[in-house]
């Protein structure tokens, strides 16, 4: 077996103009950086999407990632955003604010799921394609509905129609 090496880096510490480390050129720079240094491995901690700890070990899905990685420079480059409208988030350098991070990205998230909506036919593949592979999609969405309906309750707490709501309706 032959040794390696590597870092431990979770993404959220990788510098980044958006207030966390995200998908984006800086992560990219600093991977090119670790492999110019001779290291091959890259280990981070899991993206899933959290809850109210913000623990990546105490995520709301198995599957489900967690959109404040989304690099908002990346959504101008695939045209659903113009990069003029972006302003970075630089305010949070020393920590992480979750909680101010998904209110600064969330306006943008929500500009570019309406020019994706405009542009569909543009996507249309790569998403049916991803919407096939993704067998979990439809109750993650239906399930993070209902918890924003509900939040912060636990879904124990939730009534009945919305608690008991069927995975399978058939």
């Amino acid at each position: 077996m032959k040794k390696r090496a590597g870092v431990l880096c979770p993404l959220f510490s990788v510098p980044a103009n958006q207030g966390i480390g995200d998908l984006g050129q800086k992560t990219i720079r600093m991977i090119d950086a670790v492999a110019a240094a001779g290291f091959s491995i890259w280990q981070i901690l899991p993206l899933k999407m959290t809850g109210m700890t913000h623990s990546p070990y105490q995520t709301l899905s198995s599957f489900a990632g967690d959109p404040i990685y989304i690099n908002i420079d990346r959504l101008a480059e695939m045209g659903l955003l113009t990069q003029s409208s972006i302003v970075n988030c630089n305010k949070f350098k020393d920590y992480v604010s979750y909680d101010e991070v998904r209110q600064f990205k969330e306006p943008y998230f929500r500009r570019a799921f309406r020019n994706f909506k405009k542009r569909y036919e543009e996507f249309r593949k790569e998403f049916e394609e991803f919407e096939e592979e993704a067998f979990w999609l439809k109750d993650w969405a239906v399930y993070s509905l209902f918890k924003g309906m509900y939040d912060p309750r636990a879904w124990t707490e939730w009534e009945e129609e919305y608690r008991d709501w069927p995975l399978d309706p058939t």
